[in-house]
Order: structure tokens, then sequence, then C-alpha cells
């Protein structure tokens, strides 16, 4: 009984176990709650930095492609105007030949119409203003019953002696008779375009 008395006495005295257990687990708890803080407030800021990166660099992009866009259509309009001012200032047109077949009629085709409006076909490259280049084609349909003509067609382009090209003009016609009427009737038409251009650009020019 005494024993067993004062062990009761004893086992009074000492502080339970879990009570123990329940100061180190709350003192584990506050020293771990200010941690846990941290870590949310660091992720919360690396994300508010990585937004405010991305839209720093979608900023950046964005001013330096209006730059570059403005830049293009400052050079694009830069060389229309020097490319206006070309054919506004064209007099004298030396003939160039890419093919060599129907030379002779396609040259005094081109003569005489572009001699009609106002333009002068010189012999030497060094007096030309522009070099004229003609590329004849012929467009043959291989299928069908025949009933399909095949057609003529003429591509002009004119260039600076820089090698520059300032106007290029494409007829399509249905075949002729011959290739002296073709040459004819492509001279024509490319001579009464290239002049209605040119007159555009006198115009265009005199407004600026």
């Amino acid at each position: 009984m005494w024993r067993g008395g004062k062990n009761e006495v004893r086992g009074l005295n000492q502080p339970p176990h879990n009570s123990v257990f329940s100061k180190s687990s709350h003192a584990s708890r506050e020293r771990e709650l200010p941690l846990a803080n941290v870590r949310v407030f660091a992720v919360a800021w690396g994300r508010v930095q990585l937004r405010r990166f991305y839209f720093s660099m979608m900023r950046i992009l964005f001013t330096l492609l209006l730059f570059l866009g403005t830049l293009f259509s400052l050079s694009g309009g830069v060389a229309g105007q020097r490319d206006a001012n070309a054919l506004a200032a064209m007099k004298a047109i030396y003939i160039e030949w890419t093919p060599p077949t129907g030379r002779d009629s396609t040259r005094e085709s081109l003569t005489r119409e572009l001699t009609k409006v106002g333009f002068e076909i010189v012999d030497n490259r060094l007096r030309a203003d522009a070099m004229l280049t003609i590329s004849p084609q012929l467009e043959v349909v291989l299928d069908g019953d025949g009933s399909i003509p095949q057609k003529s067609i003429f591509t002009y382009e004119l260039s600076l002696p820089n090698s520059t090209v300032v106007w290029k003009h494409r007829v399509k016609f249905v075949s002729r008779r011959s290739l002296a009427e073709d040459c004819d009737y492509a001279a024509a038409k490319m001579a009464a375009r290239l002049v209605k251009d040119k007159e555009d650009s006198v115009r265009k020019n005199a407004r600026t």
C-alpha cells in the first residue's frame, strides 16, 4: 500500500509524457509557420517577377516589330518614289533581246510604237535612260480536240543602268496569223501602257 501510494505520488509529481510531447510539437509548429510563410511569399514574388519579365519582353518585341514595319514602309516608299521618278524622266530606251528569234520584227514594231508615244530608241546603251528586255512565249494546249487556240505572251521589262527593274508589263492574247502580227499587236499594247504609266508618274511627282 505504502509503496503503491508513494508510487502514486511520484507519478503525480512527474509531468505526463503526453504533455511534454504536446509542448515540443507546438514549439515545432511555431518554428515551421514562419518558414511556410517565407516559401509562400517567395513563390508569389517569383510569379510576379516572371509576369513582369513576360510583359517587358512583349513590350520590347512589339516595339521592335513596330520599328521594323516603319523602316520597311519607309524604304518601300523611297524605292517606289525613286522608281516613279525614273519612269517619269525616262526618254531614251535601248532595246535588248532575250531570244534570238524574231529580232527584226520585234525591234521594228517596238521602235515604231514607242516613237509614236514620244520615246527615243537608241543604239548605244550608254545613251539610254533604261534598257528594254522582251521575253516572248507561246502557250499551246496539248490536250483536247484542238478547238482552244494557242496564245502568245510577251513580257516586257524596263531596267535602269544599275539593273534595277522600274517597270514590267505582260501582254497575253490569241496568236495572230504570223509572228510579225503578234509583235505588232504586243508592241502597240505595251507602248500604250508604258506611256500611261509614265503620265501617271509625272502627275504623281507634280503633287509631291
